[in-house]
């Protein structure tokens, strides 16, 4: 019996709520999740869509065909849980197979100098063999030329052109991981790691340490460990403002088998991330509420630094809680949850204490002590600057701390 295949068409609804049936040409090994291109709408203009379902049909005569097969890979997210810019028109996926494929250049072995070439063809043939290879744009940029002349000079034998994937990397070179140095933690730290690793792995832990106690350690001491195990794990932060620093650190210990995600990266930026990751050549994702989807195969840890923000749960469709996402992937994966933070939530602290979350605790500052901390009642107290802004209590501080060559 013929088949026909549900589809979600790009840009044909919202949010992918509605599905269109098409045909299934006889051979064409389309599965469930799949993307594909179909005919759609007035002149039948051409959309990617998501295979939804395949179903036998009777009469299959009416329905239009599925017209390719983007990729084989399944998909088991729509949406927002696909890499941003993998469903969409025909005309934007090229534009992205542009981005992704390069076009590079570098001198023919056996060209003969003795050919005559243009002037403009010399200077950019001595562009090239000062670079040793360049991509096109690089070369038409550097030696001022159009892009006909270097096509010319491939006609002419003096270049020759290939492709090469180049991934756009939005943070840093891709360079190799560094051997990192063991993590040496202090005897609060240890004790706190300690209770960590005693805490069976299919229960979460909250890491409930005060400001400037370390969990940073903790937590990367945690990373190496399941590293060296062979599996991989997800950093979680609830600010795409913290990601830049965060990222910083990570690739200073891990390199470029470091990946980030989150909503400010680019489209590209974006699906190169996503690729990386689902290739398996990045070990260490960080990034914001999105990142908890992140295709990471042999997960062996998630952690949600700062648990308690808002910015964990997504107020727009579809709507998740981060927390919710990242224990049932925990609980596929065989992977540790790790909750940190200075003010847990009162779902999280509540946990802790029932015994349905373990509890490990960090109560000294690390290399020094708790600042002293001063309450000022700003409505029995005389204001000084601008509009009374200030306390006199603070102003003074201010002062004082400015005599000292120090900042506030």
């Amino acid at each position: 019996m013929p088949l026909a295949a549900a589809v979600a068409v790009d840009k044909a609804t919202p949010q992918f709520d509605k599905e269109y049936s098409y045909r299934v040409p006889e051979g064409l090994p389309v599965q469930p999740g799949c993307r594909v291109t179909v005919p759609f709408g007035r002149g039948d203009r051409r959309r990617m869509g998501v295979v939804l379902s395949l179903y036998e049909a009777k009469d299959t005569a009416r329905l239009k065909p599925v017209l390719t097969l983007v990729d084989r890979e399944l998909r088991q997210h729509l949406s927002y849980l696909l890499e941003q810019g993998a469903v969409r028109s025909e005309m934007d996926d090229r534009r992205k197979i542009l981005d992704e494929r390069v076009t590079m250049a570098r001198p023919a072995p056996d060209f003969s100098p003795e050919k005559k070439l243009t002037k403009k063809q010399e200077l950019a043939l001595s562009v090239l063999e000062e670079f040793g290879t360049a991509s096109v744009k690089e070369l038409c940029y550097y030696s001022g030329v159009t892009r006909a002349v270097v096509e010319n000079l491939r006609r002419a034998g003096a270049i020759e052109l290939y492709e090469q994937t180049v991934y756009r990397d939005p943070y840093g070179d891709g360079a190799a991981p560094p051997e990192p140095a063991p993590i040496e933690l202090t005897p609060a730290q240890q004790r706190a790691y300690e209770t960590v690793k005693a805490t069976p792995p299919d229960k979460p832990v909250l890491l409930y340490g005060v400001t400037g106690s370390g969990k940073t350690q903790v937590f990367l001491k945690l990373i190496d460990e399941t590293l060296a195990a062979g599996r991989r794990a997800i950093v979680m932060v609830p600010e795409i403002a913290l990601t830049p620093q965060t990222v910083a650190r990570f690739r200073e210990r891990y390199g470029g088998r470091t990946a980030v995600l989150h909503s400010s990266l680019t489209m590209g930026q974006r699906t190169d991330e996503w690729r990386r990751i689902r290739a398996g050549e990045a070990d260490v994702v960080i990034g914001t509420r999105s990142a908890v989807f992140a295709p990471v195969e042999n997960l062996g840890l998630i952690v949600i630094d700062e648990e308690q923000e808002h910015t964990y749960r997504s107020e727009q469709s579809p709507r998740f809680s981060t927390g919710q996402v990242a224990r049932m992937r925990c609980r596929w994966h065989g992977a540790r949850l790790l909750l940190c933070s200075a003010t847990p939530s009162v779902e999280s602290f509540y946990a802790a204490e029932r015994g349905r979350c373990g509890l490990a605790r960090l109560t000294e500052r690390y290399g020094g002590h708790l600042p002293q901390v001063t309450i000022v009642d700003l409505g029995a107290v005389e204001r000084v600057g601008e509009g009374g802004l200030l306390s006199e209590t603070l102003a003074a501080e201010l002062y004082h701390n400015l005599q000292r060559g120090e900042q506030s």
